[in-house]
């Protein structure tokens, strides 16, 4: 790593702070020269077009390039008083022109910053051993729900190529029935350092795009509100509801006929499905779409029916509150909220609720 790395890196440059500390502006970007060592060399800075900083320095009684400085092995006092004072000439450089963002990507950075917009909720650095390991926690409990790291590229692509690039990746928490379809979206791998059953790796550099991984926050910070959710429904007269995308298959039972608002109707007991909850049921294939919202009345009713594909040992009843036509909440609607299959019971996304009840 650079002098230049070390100093600004997660360093943003300010563009009015370089004209007036004596940048001038050239097709590369932005240029700075500076003579120290008492006038015998001269340092010239370079701020690119993309941010990153470069320096060179010049020997003016020899008319070259300096270069010994960066050689980390030559400790003699000469060459040591050259790198001090460039170092010195950087930092000063940094403080006056740049300010300081959480990671070292543009997209982790964008990405922080939507977060602290929509949430209030700004990344914070736990790892003495790992101290530019960002994470993300919902301040209830905090449980966090995003993990921002710099890692060499070859830990996700595993090609010997991609060793010496370094990335930022994102971790994010999703439902497990849907890790094998994200993987298929480019930029999208197996979790690194977490669990592969439940997280996901996104590489920060814009092969996703910044409304995509907000979609995939959304879903991974409501797993921290759904497990205090459940901590309240224990106590029987708990009032929050837990909201649940429940399937029916078309080719058994076409629910269409009974989608009328104040209809009661018995359904399969879904697992952890309580009094009081919200069901949003999903026609499947050919319909793919959500056909109303439901209130359950009841639970855990005893019943026994055993078919050749479906056995159930217990119902609970439902009460429709609401209809919805089957192209108002598609399935292509919900696979960008993070819905990418509905093969048994599974919670509803609060930013896609928003969106259909607002439709």
């Amino acid at each position: 790593m650079t002098i230049e790395e070390k100093i600004f890196s997660r360093k943003r440059p300010e563009l009015l702070r370089l004209e007036e500390y004596g940048f001038e502006k050239s097709s590369d970007g932005f240029v700075y020269t500076e003579k120290f060592m008492n006038g015998s060399f001269s340092a010239r800075v370079l701020v690119g077009n993309d941010g990153r900083v470069s320096g060179k320095v010049f020997d003016l009684e020899a008319d070259d390039e300096y270069r010994a400085f960066r050689d980390e092995n030559r400790l003699g006092e000469f060459v040591g008083s050259v790198r001090c004072a460039f170092d010195d000439i950087l930092q000063r450089i940094a403080e006056s022109c740049f300010t300081d963002q959480p990671f070292d990507s543009d997209q982790a950075n964008r990405i922080a910053g939507l977060i602290y917009k929509q949430y209030d909720e700004k990344p914070d650095f736990p790892f003495s051993t790992a101290p530019t390991y960002g994470v993300v926690r919902n301040p209830d409990n905090r449980k966090w729900y995003l993990l921002i790291m710099n890692i060499t590229k070859d830990k996700l692509t595993g090609r010997k190529t991609d060793k010496k690039i370094m990335v930022d990746v994102a971790n994010i928490k999703v439902s497990p029935e849907d890790i094998d379809l994200l993987k298929k979206e480019d930029g999208i791998y197996n979790c690194y350092h977490m669990s592969k059953g439940n997280w996901i790796s996104v590489i920060l550099d814009g092969t996703v795009t910044d409304e995509r991984l907000m979609k995939l926050i959304g879903i991974s910070r409501g797993f921290t509100l759904r497990k205090k959710h459940v901590r309240a429904t224990k106590n029987e007269n708990s009032d929050i509801p837990k909201k649940w995308i429940v399937p029916s298959n078309p080719k058994y039972y076409d629910i269409g006929p009974d989608m009328y608002v104040g209809n009661e109707m018995i359904w399969k007991q879904g697992r952890g499905i309580r009094a009081g909850d919200i069901v949003y049921l999903y026609s499947g294939s050919p319909v793919s779409a959500i056909r109303c919202r439901a209130v359950v009345t009841a639970v855990n009713i005893p019943f026994n029916y055993s078919g050749k594909e479906l056995v159930i040992n217990s119902v609970m009843k439902m009460k429709i509150e609401r209809v919805f036509e089957p192209d108002v909440c598609t399935f292509a609607l919900m696979r960008k909220y993070g819905v990418l299959a509905v093969r048994c019971p599974r919670f509803m996304p609060e930013e896609l609720e928003k969106k259909l009840l607002n439709r």
